[in-house]
Parts: structure tokens; C-alpha cells; sequence
């Protein structure tokens, strides 16, 4: 194998009617891998697809299955391709803990774009993991379909001790489906269902006080975030967007507007509709649909988070200050109904 370069990409385009589909794959088995190459498109033309057949929860496999993995390289664009059942989970299984099927597992390739991909029942939808192998930038998400996920889209800390991450840019995706991915009241699988979940440096306790590990400049614009198909229990997930850091200095310069979030009785997140925080955060218009409880907006480790010009209605709690908030601002939001503020285990 090998890459393009400068002016002379590599091109893997799907024909109309093309696909790769196979019951399974073998565990761990990948459906296209890219490696460390650089300059290439994957291009799923009117109706590329990836399927599995017979996998997930009822049927005859239950393997870990991968669409499309890429470790190192750079101008690695995936567009207009198909991911479907490359685990089928059965909604709401108290014995299935498989954490199978991932669309695009993508690790330190700065310049890559995933635009108007679609992914139906996967574990993982659309990944991004960054490492000290970086500084990683360049990262976009656009106008992608996520349907039957756990995580919808992940962007995530792959490994190491300060892994850096620049230039994020998550648009106008669709997801819905949550509640495939639900377990029966009392039992826990180790799920940690969102539609966005982003997350840098885990404790380590070479570094006890620091938690180094930064992603800076990004911007989350005009997703929608559904409410399910058939909830069967109470909890739509962990939040509809879980921007998860140890420290006011691992998120720098996030800014969230017009997004679009509902829920449907009897559903609320454990957290909110959109929970994290760090330095210099906007986070304005966007619009939350409650169906009665939980909370709307929750910061956390916030130095500069200000949220304007929001809907949110139906929460218990509109607006959870938490986690050491301490230095936040809200204005010209609509709560409806509710309290305005509700002061979590710190002072802000």
C-alpha cells in the first residue's frame, strides 16, 4: 500500500450499487485500512456501503467489527459511505455487554475530514483519538447521520500523557437512537451513551494535580441530538453532549450555538444536555427540549463559560452550576419551566 501526495490524491470511490458485505468480519476485523498514509478519499459515491449481516446480540456472530481505521498520516477525507449493522444490538439487553462495532476509528491524522457518512447500529459511530504521537489539528465532522449508537461521535484522548488537539469542527449532524444502546433498570453494562462525548488526559498519577491534555478552537454548530425510537426505560444516557476534562486548562476556546436537542417522556440525561467546561466558552441559541426532569446546561471546571440567548425547557434544573464552576456568566436565556439556577457541590 501507499499514499497520494501534494496534488495527486488517492482516490477509493464506490460505483453506484458498490459495497462490502459479509456477515462478519473476524474479531477485530477491519474493513478498509488506511494505516499511516496521507492523501487519501474515500468517497462513497451515490450509495457506497459497509455491512455486516449477521452480527450483534441474536445472531450467529458477535464480533468487534471496524468500518475504516487510520493511525498517523494526514488529508484523510471519508465522505458520502454507508456504515450499517456492524453490531445489531437488542434494545435494552441486560446481558449484552459487547462494546462492538465502530464506523471510523481514526487515531493522529491531522487534516481529516468525515462528511455526509452515515452510521445504523454501531457501538461507536464516528471516532477521533489523539495521543503524544501529535500536536493533532484539523479535525472536521459535517453533516453526518448517526442512528443506533452508544456514542455517536467520539473525539477522545487515545493515550499518553499530554496529547494536544487543534481546529475542531463538529456541523449540522444528525443523531438519534440512543435508546438501542439502553440496559434494564438496575443493571450496568459500562455504557456511556451521548451524542457527543469529547474527552482529554484520564487521571494519571504521574501528574496528580496537572491533568495535562488540551483540545483548543472548537466549534459545535447546528446538531441535532433526538430523543430515540422506543425508550424502555428512564435514562436517555450519561448527556446529550459530555465534554469531559479534568481541568479548566484541557478545554481552551469552545464555542456551542444553534444546536438542537429533544427528549421524550420518559427520558432525561443523567446529566444534561450539554455538560463540561473550561477556559473561554460561548455557548448560546441553542434550543432544549426536556421532557420533565434532569438538567439543561451543567458546567463544570468552567473559567469564562457565558451561555446566552438558550431555550431550555422542561428540566428540573435548567442551568447546574457544578464542579467548581466558579467564574461563570448567563443572560438573556429562557427557562421554562423551573428554577433559573441551581448551585452544585461549589460556588460560582
Amino acid at each position: 500500500g501507499g499514499g497520494g501526495t501534494v496534488g495527486n490524491p488517492i482516490k477509493v470511490y464506490f460505483e453506484p450499487g458498490a459495497k462490502f458485505s459479509v456477515p462478519a468480519l473476524g474479531y477485530g476485523g477491519v474493513f478498509i485500512q488506511v494505516g499511516n498514509n496521507s492523501f487519501i478519499t474515500i468517497d462513497g459515491g451515490t450509495n457506497g456501503m459497509i455491512e455486516c449481516t449477521d452480527n450483534g446480540t441474536a445472531n450467529t456472530y458477535q464480533n468487534h467489527n471496524i468500518g475504516i481505521q487510520a493511525s498517523g498520516g494526514k488529508h484523510l477525507t471519508i465522505e458520502n459511505l454507508t456504515f450499517k449493522n456492524l453490531y445489531v444490538r437488542t434494545p435494552s439487553s441486560s446481558t449484552d455487554a459487547n462494546g462492538y462495532g465502530i464506523a471510523t476509528d481514526i487515531y493522529d491524522v491531522s487534516d481529516f475530514i468525515l462528511s455526509r457518512c452515515v452510521a445504523t447500529n454501531v457501538c461507536q459511530g464516528f471516532g477521533y483519538a489523539f495521543t503524544d504521537a501529535g500536536p493533532s489539528s484539523n479535525v472536521t465532522f459535517f453533516a453526518n447521520t448517526i442512528m443506533a449508537a452508544n456514542h455517536a461521535m467520539q473525539i477522545a484522548n487515545g493515550s499518553g500523557t499530554n496529547p494536544v488537539l487543534f481546529n475542531v469542527n463538529i456541523i449540522s449532524n444528525h443523531v438519534d437512537g440512543f435508546d438501542v444502546w439502553e440496559v434494564q433498570s438496575g443493571a450496568d453494562l459500562g455504557f456511556h451513551r451521548s451524542g457527543l462525548f469529547v474527552f482529554t488526559a484520564s487521571y494519571n498519577p504521574a501528574y496528580p494535580t496537572t491533568y495535562p491534555g488540551l483540545v483548543s478552537n472548537v466549534v459545535i454548530a447546528a446538531n441535532y441530538i433526538g430523543p430515540g425510537f422506543n425508550p424502555l426505560t428512564t435514562s436517555a444516557g450519561t448527556a446529550g453532549m459530555y465534554l469531559s476534562a479534568y481541568a479548566q486548562t484541557n478545554f481552551v476556546h469552545f464555542r456551542i450555538y444553534n444546536n438542537l436537542f429533544t427528549l421524550k417522556a420518559p427520558l432525561s440525561w443523567s446529566n444534561g444536555f450539554i455538560v463540561g467546561g473550561g477556559t473561554d466558552w460561548v455557548v448560546a441559541n441553542n434550543t432544549c427540549i426536556g421532557s420533565g426532569g434532569g438538567n439543561g446546561l451543567e458546567p463544570y471546571y468552567s473559567c469564562g463559560w457565558i451561555s446566552f440567548n438558550n431555550v431550555i425547557a422542561n428540566c428540573t434544573t435548567p442551568v447546574l452550576m457544578n464542579y467548581g464552576a466558579d467564574c461563570s456568566a448567563s443572560d438573556w436565556n429562557i427557562y421554562s419551566p423551573g428554577e433559573n439556577f441551581s448551585i452544585g457541590w461549589f460556588n460560582f
